[in-house]
């Protein structure tokens, strides 16, 4: 099961680099212990926009604050329109800012998403199609 969380703050997330990858850490670590894993991701000192994969019959439930909002994400077609629009206000798409998975896949740095990885994305997205889409001025392509 794919999904999308939302979380926006009005008090900072994290004050520095180092907390941020802390919080990253433990949202990564919390959700490979629920058989799921970050696909994508953008944080920002007041926002956390996140594209998880959850194993079926696992759950989400206490892993993130209630104030998030979380979006199931039923087809391969709405997954790639998420994956283009995660990151899609940063400068470049997220290219050039350090916490989000779009540098993640360019640079060597903390490894928090699983996008670029071997992980549970379905067969017929290809890592070209979705660095395409977040590419893209639109946010979103169609599949090869």
């Amino acid at each position: 099961m794919f999904y999308r969380i939302r979380l926006y703050s009005k008090n900072p997330l994290y004050s520095d680099c180092n907390r941020a990858n802390k919080l990253l850490l433990k949202l990564y670590l919390a959700l490979e212990q629920q058989g799921g894993s970050i696909l994508d991701y953008s944080l920002l000192p007041n926002q956390l926009d996140l594209l998880v994969y959850i194993a079926k019959g696992a759950s989400l439930q206490g892993l993130f604050p209630r104030e998030c909002s979380i979006e199931s994400i039923p087809t391969e077609d709405l997954l790639l329109q998420q994956f283009g629009s995660i990151g899609h206000h940063l400068p470049k798409y997220g290219k050039e800012y350090p916490l989000c998975a779009h540098y993640e896949a360019y640079h060597k740095s903390c490894c928090f998403s699983s996008l670029g990885k071997q992980g549970p994305l379905p067969t017929t997205l290809t890592l070209r199609t979705i660095l395409q889409a977040k590419s893209s001025p639109s946010g979103s392509l169609q599949k090869e």
